[in-house]
């Protein structure tokens, strides 16, 4: 059974516990052995904070580097793009050479996140394939769901980058049932 990695932001919700119970079983039903971040980390209540957080931190590597794939929720968070710890875990598990496969509760790419949401529809200028904000930054323009570096990791470890629109982005699991069809197809084909 192949162990796949559970990134994403929903360790910080309130109901952390539930979604990512969801997601794993979700996981064992597509036929993969889950891993997920967060959980109880013994001696946590004696540690500092930056210890603690190496604690998470190492135990967090220590999983990625047993899995065999992973599967990362890049739904913007905080902002116009991923969580920034899992986007993270995208390149840590890239630079390993392993499968990327990744899901986005929004169908809105990182151009429109960008030139909507951060530059609030003000003009834009355009010279050829370069789009500049009106503070005179390039705004990358490529119809990805993400950076660039991003959607080019994914695409070029052989996986796939799902995306659906989502009443409740930090919930819905559409996208990542889409995303665990492609990686059981990817494992299938092996």
């Amino acid at each position: 059974m192949r162990k796949v990695y559970l990134a994403g932001p929903e360790v910080f919700l309130p109901d952390a516990a539930a979604v990512l119970a969801q997601k794993a079983a979700l996981a064992r039903e597509y036929g993969f052995h889950p891993l997920t971040p967060g959980g109880p980390h013994p001696g946590a209540d004696v540690l500092g904070a930056f210890d603690f957080g190496l604690v998470i931190g190492r135990s967090c590597e220590a999983q990625m580097n047993e899995a065999d794939f992973v599967i990362a929720n890049l739904t913007p968070y905080r902002g116009i793009g991923a969580d920034t710890g899992t986007v993270f875990e995208v390149g840590f598990m890239r630079g390993q050479g392993k499968p990327l496969f990744a899901y986005t509760n929004t169908t809105r790419d990182h151009f429109a996140r960008v030139s909507e949401d951060h530059y609030r529809g003000a003009e834009l200028s355009r010279a050829g394939l370069l789009t500049r904000g009106p503070d005179g930054l390039l705004i990358e323009d490529h119809a990805m769901r993400d950076n660039l570096m991003i959607d080019t990791a994914i695409h070029e470890s052989g996986g796939s980058f799902c995306a659906a629109d989502a009443a409740d982005p930090a919930r819905d699991m559409t996208a990542f049932r889409a995303a665990l069809t492609a990686a059981r197809t990817w494992w299938a084909a092996r």
